[in-house]
């Protein structure tokens, strides 16, 4: 078997169910509609293996990262207890846009958490199609500002803001891909090692 045809096999053996990547795909783009909707909200930026295209089986998660203007955070200075104070900020906006609504995909969440960097959408509902179609993967909405080319994004646990740069992985995953058309079953192939090691 040649390296094309192991490459292929390994693709289908470990591929995520179409309707699972159709239905997240749905739920980022509704919630992506919803989020620019909060005030500040400057971009939602579509991060994680669903937007690399690098997931494995099933859909674990949708994620999205908020970047707003600072000047509508609770403290645009990000001073101290600022990082928290923006993750329920966040929190407040998806359940406000995103919770209890009117119309057939009413109350599309039924709850949210807040973890280190992201506000968790839990029980994300699907409206008419509940109990038809599988259920949609949570949503995890990570809130970030711009500090030049890069993002500060809050973390619960220490209480400060941290540098990160998903656009520049983004980036570079697509250069992979553009060199190299195996990339993506590398990067999957890695994830299961992970998994089992």
């Amino acid at each position: 078997m040649g390296s094309d045809e192991a490459f292929d096999r390994f693709s289908r053996a470990i591929e995520s169910d179409p309707l699972d990547v159709l239905l997240a795909r749905w739920r980022r783009d509704a919630f992506t509609k919803r989020l620019r909707k909060i005030p500040g909200v400057d971009q939602v930026i579509h991060s994680g293996s669903l937007a690399r295209g690098t997931n494995v089986g099933g859909i674990h998660d949708v994620d999205l990262i908020v970047v707003f203007d600072r000047d509508h955070l609770p403290d645009p200075a990000l001073g101290s207890g600022s990082a928290a104070g923006t993750l329920r900020y966040m929190q407040e906006g998806v359940e406000q846009r995103l919770g209890a609504g009117q119309g057939p995909l009413s109350r599309e969440i039924s709850g949210t958490r807040l973890r280190n960097h992201v506000v968790r959408c839990e029980d994300v509902s699907l409206g008419p199609l509940t109990g038809v179609i599988p259920s949609a993967p949570p949503v995890d909405v990570m809130p970030a500002v711009r500090k030049g080319s890069h993002l500060l994004v809050p973390e619960l646990r220490t209480g400060r803001w941290v540098d990160v740069d998903p656009e520049q992985l983004i980036r570079l995953a697509e250069e992979r891909k553009r060199e190299w058309k195996y990339f993506d079953e590398v990067v999957r192939m890695a994830k299961i090692g992970r998994a089992h090691v």
